[in-house]
């Protein structure tokens, strides 16, 4: 039976603001919302209504994990994006990893005035993820490497999502992955936002790469790269993670201004 838990660093936040302005958060594959508190705070003390909903099957169980579609996550981030424009005049997205994916899709589907994207996951590394459209028939998981990037290896939910998520690579979610990158690149002209891109030289899962094919899908709306030098994948919660705040609050301020 599966365990009927979400920790608590996996609840979803909404802070009301004080301005008709919104950015909407979206996390990335099996992380948690609270991992961007960093950009959700602040946000909020400037006056911007903020919501960081939490992605299906994130945040629970491993069963939770493997048993929810793409459709799913994009409901979840199209209905939080809704919310949010029933309250303010003008959105912007942030999305991390699988979020920026998402952010993409959003963005090619509504009027969306700018995005931040950190580690788009519109392509990767690993190149068993093109076999895992078939592997998930065969293997829920592989073990994996759990590497925590900045996070507290000591907190009990950190410890908790290791091993019901991290420690595993799981088949079904790659292959959930595979079916939005594919559609992402396919509708992403008809994006029109203002976009920021920041990655960085030392990402193993999204590689620098991905700049040249943001570029090419964008074209005249990407305004602004941030390449960085030492983080790993998990650029919110990393070793150069001031940095990526600060440039995601000044492009957030930017965008508001002009």
């Amino acid at each position: 039976m599966s365990k009927q838990k979400t920790v608590e660093i996996a609840q979803p936040r909404f802070l009301e603001g004080s301005k008709d302005e919104g950015v909407l958060l979206l996390h990335g594959l099996s992380s948690y919302p609270r991992v961007m508190d960093a950009f959700a705070l602040p946000l909020n003390e400037r006056g911007f209504w903020v919501s960081v909903p939490r992605l299906p099957g994130h945040g629970t169980n491993g069963e939770d994990y493997r048993s929810v579609s793409g459709r799913d996550w994009l409901r979840r981030a199209a209905d939080s994006l809704l919310d949010l424009s029933g309250r303010c005049a003008r959105v912007h997205i942030l999305g991390f990893s699988l979020g920026g994916v998402l952010a993409l899709l959003l963005a090619a589907r509504y009027h969306i005035e700018s995005l931040a994207l950190l580690a788009p996951a519109v392509t990767n590394t690993n190149r068993l993820i093109l076999a895992a459209p078939i592997l998930r028939y065969f293997i829920d998981k592989l073990p994996g490497r759990c590497n925590f990037e900045g996070q507290d290896p000591e907190n009990p939910d950190i410890k908790y999502l290791s091993e019901e998520y991290w420690m595993w690579r799981w088949s079904a979610p790659a292959a959930e992955l595979l079916r939005l990158q594919r559609l992402a690149k396919r509708s992403a002209k008809k994006v029109e936002a203002r976009t920021m891109l920041m990655i960085s030289e030392a990402d193993t899962a999204v590689p620098v790469e991905v700049k040249p094919l943001i570029e090419k899908l964008l074209k005249s709306h990407l305004e602004k790269t941030v390449v960085l030098k030492k983080s790993a994948h998990t650029l919110p919660t990393d070793c150069e993670k001031e940095k990526v705040a600060e440039e995601v609050l000044s492009w957030f301020d930017y965008v508001t201004r002009s």
